[in-house]
């Protein structure tokens, strides 16, 4: 397995286990309880996301001529370096969706049944944790070109 490979499926590989995780242990980590108090905090969180993670795209395609970003297209990567934002920013937009999708859902939590909520909960962890992933591998990224363009400008 290639470290692109690893880099390019590692976010929904361990949102899966974290999903499972949770399906499994789901009656002792019970999220749904604590709902009404997370969905607040993770709508702001994911929506504050959206725009770091637009922000740091449109500063990738202002630094264009910058030696680093010509390695990575030399290389092959900027194009996969442009899909890592999009896919954050689109998991981020859908977790900030579901998540409020969850707050209405959550105000009528006795009317939709339990299973419907261990699913939707589980549903909602495999979104949220995609997103968070998918986060994790753009600041790093961008983290390493930063220490690239401070060691070129040094």
């Amino acid at each position: 397995m290639t470290s692109e490979t690893i880099e390019r499926w590692y976010p929904n590989t361990l949102s899966l286990v974290v999903t499972l995780f949770y399906l499994y242990f789901h009656r002792v980590i019970d999220v749904t309880s604590t709902a009404k108090a997370l969905f607040p905090v993770v709508t702001s969180i994911s929506a504050i996301a959206v725009g770091f993670l637009l922000t740091a795209q449109s500063i990738i395609l202002s630094i264009d001529e910058r030696s680093v970003i010509k390695g990575l297209k030399q290389g092959g990567v900027y194009g996969h370096l442009v899909g890592y934002v999009v896919k954050a920013v689109n998991w981020s937009f859908v977790t900030t969706i579901v998540t409020g999708t969850g707050m209405v859902l959550s105000l009528h939590v006795n009317a939709s049944g339990w299973m419907f909520s261990v699913i939707f909960t589980g549903l909602w962890v495999f979104i949220t944790a995609t997103a968070v992933m998918c986060c994790y591998r753009v600041i790093r990224i961008f983290s390493k070109i930063l220490r690239q363009l401070a060691k070129g400008e040094s």
